[in-house]
Order: structure tokens, then C-alpha cells, then sequence
């Protein structure tokens, strides 16, 4: 921050600029660490925080390899239990671990960047964990066709419940998530573009994805989709 004002930089800055200060210079302690012990930093971002650009680049972007890049956040709180089980001990701490109780999601402690006071992540896991994997999964669904499932109530019941735990059985509410993700997902493929190779245990990994850093654009059927949506009364889901 001193430097910063010796270039002219005094007034105070957008909270945003602190936190990737912080990830910045916690990326370069763990790669003068890693230099130290004559190694490699390795990349710690999922498939969902890959896919969003939830990371800061030069800062926890940076590694040499991405051990966990092909597996969305739900497959890791699966892993960590298993990993327990197998070691018949506290591995993965369990407080970082999910319940699932009268379909509910109960944290102990809540995924979060943690660079700011109460900070939490944006995601609305395992629904878009779903949405994530299906774009990718060479292409199972288009962006419309999982509208169309939205309109005519043909999710599968275990992802109905979580449209409904995350209140996007209002049809304004599930169009502005929906976007938000796609235009996320667009705006910064250039940070996933830039993360280090992952190691892919998939069909669907994103070694295999070229990005191109465009915006979304909004076909014909994506307009007719979204009105049809928005002129329903709230969604009524089988859960």
C-alpha cells in the first residue's frame, strides 16, 4: 500500500484491490517457498472456480500443475470423506465438509476466499456444480436446453431440490443466476486460459477446451426461452 501511494495512488481502493493484493503476495511467499525446497507450487482450483475465473491471476493461479482442476466442488466433499473413511481418521478436516440434512446444506464452515470479513463463495453448490458439468460435458446440454428443462419441470428430482433450497423456483430469480453464471463463465475465460495444466480425469476436461474470451451472446431460442420463462408464475417442482 505505501508503494502504491509513491506512484500516486492514496485515495482508498475498492476492496477487490486488497483481497488480490493479498492472493498476489500469498502466491509469491508459496513460490519463494517452493523455491526454497527445491520444488513446484501446485494449483489448488476446482472445475467450478476454474470454469467462473474465481481466482486471482499471478496470485492463487498460479502453480505448476492442477491436481484438482477436473473435479467440481461436490466431488471434492465427496473425496474428503472418502479419504477419511479410507485412513480412519480426521484427514480433511470435517468441519469444511458439507451436511446434507432435510435438504439443506449445513456448513460448519463455509467455503469462502477468506480476504475480506465474512466473505463466503459465490456458488450455488451442487446446482452449479450441475450446470458447470453439463456446458461441459462435451456439449450434454445447451445453455437453452437446461431452460428448456427449467420450463417444462424435467430436471432430475436430486437437482430440483436444489433449484428450490436456492429459492430459483422464481423465474426472475433463476434467469439473473443463470446469466450471471454464462457471463461469468465468458468474461473470464482468459484467467482459465492462463492456470496451469490440469491433470484430466475426465471426457469433459478443459485441456480439451479452447477458450476464447468473447461475450455471451444470446441466440434467437436463448430471448424466446428466457420471455416464456419470465411470463410464468413462480415454479412448482416435484422434490
Amino acid at each position: 500500500i505505501n508503494t502504491l501511494s509513491k506512484y500516486g495512488y492514496k485515495d482508498e481502493y475498492k476492496s477487490l484491490v486488497y483481497e488480490n493484493i493479498q492472493a498476489r503476495l500469498r502466491g509469491h511467499l508459496l513460490s519463494s517457498f517452493a523455491s526454497i525446497e527445491n520444488g513446484v507450487v501446485i494449483n489448488n482450483g476446482n472445475k467450478v472456480e476454474n470454469a467462473l475465473g474465481y481466482c486471482t491471476l499471478y496470485g492463487d493461479a498460479i502453480g505448476a500443475i492442477g491436481l484438482i482442476g477436473d473435479l467440481l466442488k461436490t466431488d471434492l466433499f465427496y473425496l474428503g470423506k472418502v479419504i477419511n473413511d479410507l485412513y480412519k481418521k480426521e484427514v480433511i478436516n470435517y468441519n469444511l465438509l458439507p451436511q446434507i440434512i432435510d435438504n439443506k446444506i449445513v456448513w460448519d464452515f463455509a467455503p469462502s476466499a477468506e480476504l475480506k470479513d465474512n466473505q463466503v463463495d459465490p456458488m450455488k453448490w451442487f446446482y452449479h456444480d450441475f450446470l458447470i458439468d453439463s456446458i461441459y460435458n462435451n456439449k450434454q446440454y445447451s445453455v437453452e436446453d437446461i431452460m428448456q428443462m427449467y420450463l417444462d419441470d424435467s430436471f432430475d428430482l436430486d437437482i430440483s431440490k436444489w433449484v428450490v433450497y436456492y429459492l430459483l423456483d422464481e423465474p426472475k430469480l433463476f434467469i439473473e443466476d443463470l446469466v450471471w453464471l454464462i457471463n461469468t463463465m465468458h468474461n473470464n475465460s482468459f484467467k482459465l486460459a492462463q492456470t496451469p495444466p490440469i491433470v484430466c480425469i475426465s471426457s469433459n476436461c478443459f485441456a480439451d477446451i479452447k477458450q476464447s474470451p468473447l461475450k455471451f451472446v444470446q441466440s434467437y431460442r436463448f430471448k424466446v426461452l428466457k420471455e416464456k420463462i419470465l411470463n410464468k408464475n413462480r415454479k412448482e417442482f416435484k422434490i
